[in-house]
């Protein structure tokens, strides 16, 4: 696929992502990435228990199709207009012969275990007879019985996308202005996103001077949306090599931080290292106090990351705290303590920890009025109320001082760890269901779309360890 067919795809794409809400966005994206550049053949299903939103999401998905020159088909599958499986099947096959995709829309739960059982055994034959992108629309029960009662289908899958909704959509024209501020929605970015793009590809290109603030603005709002590998390969390709031939080492460092800050965030720690310490030569040739201090700050803490406890810790409290304090920078004097209490978490040393946390890191976020330093402070606090075996306070924590947050800034990294956190306090005391919902179907998805392989590693093993505790069938891992 040329270059400009790629940037009016996504321009397409995160266009119509517009209309679609907030916290859908994600998986809206990756069912249109999955549709457009997926096999033919496709069983795909998508979760929406609201009607009205789920005809404004086919609409959508159809829009962006048939500029791509796919054509999809509907069919309302009831009880007045199918009697079984089988004749569902049959108009299956003759809309296959003129589509390249076809939404089965489960109206009044049609799909119950009968029919399901029934799909079951005609899996395979469906797949030679309608070698198309199957998108089927159902409700959330009907999802779970799926993955219960027909295990062998439910594994033939090739992605679970989210759309469930608590009450009803209000469908309101998508915002027509951008504000230039960091608590932009999740819809306002998406359509900056697009107009980036439209800008990026103007022919001939723009100069170096023009285009690199775009590519940054660009890898920054993927950043935010969880899109890691896109926005770490912008930072790569595009702007560093510009940045390096403009001769412009201020820059070049920066962006070198930017790409070692998405390297630590994928678990990719002594590739993050080997970026920073180039890093680090460049601030040391100009004898950047500052820049110095928060580089060796964030090589300390893929030290930490690296079991390096006491390496890191000697490095956060000799070399990195008393830059900051001489400085008189509250915030990087409070982010530092609240990592060197994190390192004595890991130590064991849990009520030195909570001290830290409590008198030297709480009061300055506050002060400072920083939410998501707060909230991150708070996470902190609850880790160590769950070493202490307080799972209530730390539940409370979760719910009320994070999740919320997060969600609010739009951070999805964020968000899918703490709901892995919140899943370990209900496995932990013995809520086994809704602790692998939380981790099948919204977390451990979220960690794959951002490649956080080593968060995903351990959802998974805690997935596993809740699914023996059910004594439930195995089931593969959410694509």
């Amino acid at each position: 696929m040329k270059t400009a067919d790629v940037f009016r795809f996504d321009h397409r794409r995160h266009l119509a992502a517009t209309a679609v809400r907030p916290e859908h966005h994600a998986d809206f994206n990756r069912l249109v990435k999955v549709l457009r550049y997926g096999s033919r053949f496709q069983f795909l299903l998508a979760e929406c228990n609201d009607d009205l939103y789920r005809d404004l999401l086919i609409a959508k998905l159809n829009d962006v199709l048939a500029e791509e020159g796919m054509q999809a088909a509907r069919l309302n599958v009831s009880r007045q207009t199918y009697s079984n499986f089988a004749a569902l099947e049959t108009e299956m096959r003759r809309l296959a012969a003129d589509h390249q995709a076809l939404h089965i829309v489960d109206q009044h739960h049609w799909f119950d275990a009968e029919q399901l059982e029934a799909f079951n055994i005609r899996r395979e034959a469906v797949a030679q007879v309608v070698p198309i992108r199957l998108i089927f629309w159902l409700a959330t029960d009907t999802i779970k019985l799926l993955a219960l009662q027909a295990t062998d289908l439910w594994t033939w899958r090739g992605g679970v996308f989210s759309f469930a909704t608590q009450g009803h959509m209000e469908i309101s024209e998508p915002p027509q202005f951008m504000n230039d501020i960091d608590n932009r929605t999740q819809a306002q970015r998406s359509k900056r996103i697009a107009e980036l793009h439209s800008y990026l590809n103007m022919q001939p290109p723009l100069p170096d001077d023009l285009i690199l603030p775009l590519f940054d603005e660009l890898a920054g709002l993927l950043k935010s949306l969880g899109d890691f590998d896109e926005a770490l390969r912008i930072r790569r390709e595009d702007a560093l090599p510009r940045y390096r031939k403009m001769g412009d080492e201020h820059a070049v460092a920066t962006s070198l931080a930017n790409i070692a800050d998405i390297l630590t965030r994928q678990g990719k720690y002594e590739e993050a290292l080997n970026i920073q310490k180039e890093e680090l030569s460049i601030h040391q040739k100009f004898n950047d106090h500052s820049a110095l201090a928060r580089c060796l700050g964030n090589i300390a803490t893929n030290y930490s990351y690296l079991k390096l406890f006491d390496f890191a810790q000697s490095m956060f409290q000799k070399q990195v705290l008393p830059i900051f304090q001489e400085l008189k920078d509250d915030r990087s004097i409070a982010v530092t303590q609240g990592k060197i209490a994190q390192i004595l978490c890991e130590k064991g040393q849990l009520t030195e920890a909570l001290q830290v946390l409590q008198k030297d890191v709480l009061p300055i976020f506050r002060k400072l009025s920083d939410i998501n330093s707060v909230a991150i402070t708070y996470g902190q606090i609850a880790d160590i109320f769950c070493a202490q075996g307080q799972f209530s306070e730390a539940m409370h924590i979760r719910q009320e001082q994070e999740l919320p947050v997060y969600r609010k800034l739009g951070d999805a990294h964020l968000v899918a760890i703490t709901q892995g956190d919140i899943a370990a306090i209900l496995q932990a005391t013995g809520q086994y269901a809704e602790a692998a919902h939380i981790l099948e179907d919204e977390a451990i998805p979220a960690l794959l779309k951002i490649g956080d392989e080593r968060s995903m590693a351990i959802l998974r093993t805690r997935l596993e360890e809740i699914r023996q505790a059910m004594e439930l069938p195995r089931t593969e891992e959410p694509a």
